[in-house]
């Protein structure tokens, strides 16, 4: 194994570990707050990464990218309150 192979596969499990830990601690927090098990935060995830997959497929920048995804999850978010 290369040293470029081993560190972009270190690169992308801590990626992985950190969406998992996120995704871990939302829930913790809503359950929480609720008493009651929410698994609204995994559905929002799966939007983000469709969405994301999508814009950069169509070459759209990442920052712009990520600015995009965040503000569709922050209206979906508000929504969802609403």
């Amino acid at each position: 194994m290369s040293t470029a192979n081993f560190i972009q596969l270190l690169l992308s499990g801590l990626t992985m570990g950190a969406l998992y830990a996120l995704t871990a601690k939302g829930l913790f927090i809503a359950h929480l707050a609720t008493t009651r098990m929410n698994f609204g935060q995994g559905e929002f995830l799966m939007i983000a990464a469709y969405l994301s997959m999508t814009l950069l497929l169509a070459g759209v920048p990442v920052i712009l990218v990520a600015i995009l995804v965040i503000a569709v999850l922050a209206l979906m978010g508000w929504g969802l309150e609403r």
